[in-house]
């Protein structure tokens, strides 16, 4: 099973993404980008980092699903790695994409959980981040399968993912 994180920046997705793929028998997904990598990424772990050439060959080669444009950086995941989920037995990914992406995968299956975070914690998370100049705001634009606040701890946060995920296991 593959489950979707989405959510605004600063709503804590990528965060528990990876608590849940700790939990035995989850990984991460990782998407490929053209954007330029940040302080404290790494190729590999965090994105795949791909020239807008290699990017363009591996979509046309039918080599990466869920493609999307954000603010100018195009990003999709491996196709390969969805085929190896899917051929393993009690085996679960989780993949943190926006809105349109989450949209193409749910259409295959995939269950998605959005973070929703009011504007003014998203403001403070963001200024921890030193992101307020990325600041924006971002509208999910469809309907998940799941919603939830992303207010509290991480582990309460997590608690809540958590008990959507096993309705699905």
């Amino acid at each position: 099973m593959l489950f979707v994180l989405l959510g605004p920046s600063g709503s804590g997705k990528t965060t528990q993404a990876e608590k849940l793929a700790e939990l035995p028998g989850f990984h991460k997904i990782i998407t490929a980008t053209t954007r330029p990598k940040r302080a404290g990424e790494v190729d590999g772990r965090d994105y795949y980092f791909l020239s807008d050439e290699l990017y363009d060959e591996k979509l046309n080669r039918g080599e990466l699903l869920a493609p999307t444009k954000i603010h100018g950086a195009h990003y999709g995941i491996p196709k390969e790695d969805l085929v190896s989920l899917a051929q393993s037995k009690n085996r679960h990914g989780v993949v943190v994409l926006d809105d349109r992406g989450a949209k193409k995968l749910q259409a295959l299956g995939a269950v998605t959980i959005a973070l929703t975070l009011p504007e003014k914690e998203r403001h403070r998370r963001l200024d921890l981040r030193r992101e307020k100049g990325r600041f924006r705001r971002e509208i999910m634009v469809f309907s998940a399968d799941y919603n939830l606040s992303s207010e509290g701890t991480i582990e309460e946060v997590f608690r809540s993912i958590r008990s959507c995920v096993e309705k699905h296991l």
